[in-house]
């Protein structure tokens, strides 16, 4: 697997998360076990702050058909995180 490229920012009232959600070989996005637990720790690290997660891939149907084909795959895996970190707006 590639490297991943993501990254988290703190500022003094949120967390700014750029989150890799590139499938190799693909058009649609992934999160794979490796992003998952990174976002599950970046949001666990700030739990009193709102975090902002931005991503390539929508976790969900937008009703536009050539951009709901590429979608993110695993979107339940995503909604899980974000359940577990109330941390998220």
């Amino acid at each position: 697997m590639p490297d991943l490229i993501q990254h988290a920012i703190g500022t003094s009232v949120e967390t700014v998360i750029c989150l890799d959600t590139h499938k190799v070989g693909s058009h649609a996005g992934q999160l794979c076990a490796t992003r998952l637990a990174w976002l599950d720790e970046t949001l666990g690290n700030t739990p009193n702050k709102p975090a902002l997660i931005f991503m390539h891939h929508p976790p969900l149907a937008l009703g536009l058909s050539q951009q709901d084909a590429n979608m993110l795959e695993d979107h339940e895996t995503f909604f899980d995180a974000l359940a577990r970190n109330q941390n998220n707006q």
